[in-house]
């Protein structure tokens, strides 16, 4: 039987090793949690341009859904990186405004081509409506831009 003292300390060292695993991952959790809900906020906001971009070039424009896909998501993304860039990742307005640029655009030509081949593929290949494979695809590629955004281009 251990006696007071040693009870004491596996006391200590259950406490410290709680925290540690615990308080640590829970602040880590939190911090991505809020910075998603950060980034998904200002996505319904570029998304919603991009969309609408996609609309009017679909419908009053003519242009294929591809080529509305690369319109929409042209405007969608200077929406996007003016709202990352002053609010989701702060921080980076340290940073080199060109480097920053340089680096999103290669994210966002990334996931344009992503974008582009997925509403082909989708539309062209599966026989999907241009917005069902719009919508299918963006929300694919939307996890892509966080995290190239997160790791790459902001981090």
């Amino acid at each position: 039987m251990p006696t007071e003292e040693e009870s004491g300390q596996e006391q200590v060292l259950s406490n410290r090793l709680t925290r540690l695993l615990f308080h640590r991952n829970d602040t880590h959790v939190g911090k991505i949690v809020k910075l998603l809900g950060k980034y998904g906020s200002t996505s319904v906001v570029a998304t919603s341009t991009d969309f609408a971009m996609f609309h009017v070039a679909l419908t009053y424009l003519g242009l294929s859904p591809v080529w509305a896909t690369i319109l929409g998501r042209s405007a969608g993304s200077v929406v996007a990186f003016l709202l990352h860039r002053s609010w989701v990742f702060r921080h980076s307005e340290r940073r080199d405004g060109n480097v920053l640029l340089l680096k999103y655009v290669l994210g966002i030509s990334i996931g344009m081509g992503l974008n582009a081949v997925g509403v082909w593929f989708l539309n062209s290949i599966l026989g999907l409506g241009p917005w069902p494979a719009r919508i299918i695809t963006a929300t694919v590629v939307w996890f892509f831009g966080f995290l190239f955004n997160k790791k790459i281009v902001f981090g």
